[in-house]
């Protein structure tokens, strides 16, 4: 019988559930890891590879379609968490997968945990779909694991009951630890700032091509110093021609990436997960998005909050360059043993 099985479907999800799986292992819990197919080549040049090594997957690949997608993998993973009749199946996150995971194991009465629970913006519509995703969530779960006080404040407040939500931190304080122990806090950037955009919002709300050209106009006026753009796929082909000083990439590998980003003078993102690391390793943030799911970052003023628009894009810019963001690493999400924590209260579960 197996005794949990993890529900997975996008990167960052198998990024912060490998640490939690290899913590279940090392406590001789039988865990069984399913993946839904959302992510094409999931963990291929991850680092948590060899902790997933052994899943499987449905192969259910988005296009795109939320509700389509949705309600497919809700059939098909009832049936493998039947084939599988866990103890408990565990969801991390907002994603589609997390929802398609916690909805399918509730129709067919198994309990569910949620990694990652009580995450909130108060915004029905940013982000979309994850803020109603992860409410939906908090529904459909049993047990709680809350990154932060906030976030265990947020689900008392919806009514959970107190005594199944904990405070575990976020694994992916332990994820930085385990696949990127040389990314480490350090004393002073390298003149270089990177840039990540990709949420839902950004490319719907209409604001994108002039979030775009004001990057490109700021960074155009500082030719002594680098930029290193990691764009979304969604995004690359409205990005255009830029100046020299700016480097384009798609994609990099993760601990080529968390390297680049511990070492950077800032990053400007509109992830919330980017948000977690950037706290941890100290660099300072400025977030792009109206509203941050991430409070922690902006009450420790290691993050600040700009609006979508050419002016506030010009801002965050302006505010990394002149390093008016303070660059100081804090446990405010959580501590290496995040993982740990989170595989002992899941213990307590399946004993």
């Amino acid at each position: 019988m197996t005794d949990i099985v993890f529900i997975l479907g996008t990167r960052p999800e198998a990024i912060k559930v490998g640490p939690v799986v290899a913590e279940c292992r090392h406590l001789s819990i039988n865990v069984n890891v399913l993946f839904t197919g959302q992510h094409t080549s999931l963990l291929r040049g991850t680092p948590a590879e060899s902790d997933l090594a052994d899943s499987a997957s449905l192969g259910l690949v988005s296009d795109g379609n939320v509700d389509e997608w949705i309600d497919t993998a809700i059939a098909r993973l009832q049936i493998a968490i039947i084939e599988r009749d866990p103890q408990v199946v565990v969801v991390q996150g907002d994603t589609m997968s997390a929802y398609a995971g916690a909805a399918a194991a509730s129709l067919i009465d198994y309990p569910v945990a949620h990694i990652e629970a009580g995450i909130r913006s108060h915004n029905d519509f940013e982000p979309y779909p994850e803020e109603w995703i992860r409410c939906a969530i908090s529904e459909f779960a049993t047990w709680h694991y809350a990154p932060t006080s906030t976030a265990y404040a947020n689900l008392v407040s919806e009514g959970i009951d107190k005594n199944f939500v904990y405070v575990t931190g976020n694994p992916i304080v332990s994820a930085l630890a385990r696949y990127a122990p040389s990314a480490r806090p350090v004393g002073g950037g390298n003149g270089t700032i990177v840039i990540t955009l990709h949420r839902r919002e950004l490319r719907e709300g209409g604001q994108l091509e002039a979030v775009i050209e004001s990057i490109i106009d700021t960074a155009a006026e500082q030719p002594k110093k680098l930029f290193f753009w990691s764009a979304h796929p969604a995004t690359r082909s409205l990005i255009g021609d830029v100046p020299g000083n700016i480097t384009l990439t798609e994609h990099m590998d993760y601990v080529s990436f968390v390297g680049m980003e511990a070492r950077a003078d800032g990053i400007l993102t509109d992830s919330g997960g980017i948000q977690e690391e950037a706290a941890t390793l100290g660099v300072p943030c400025a977030v792009l998005r109206n509203v941050t799911d991430r409070p922690e970052s902006l009450a420790a003023n290691v993050a600040r909050l700009y609006p979508p628009t050419r002016e506030g894009a010009n801002d965050g810019m302006q505010a990394l360059i002149r390093g008016t963001i303070p660059r100081h690493p804090l446990n405010i999400y959580g501590s290496v043993e995040s993982a740990r924590e989170i595989a002992l209260q899941l213990q307590k579960v399946v004993a």
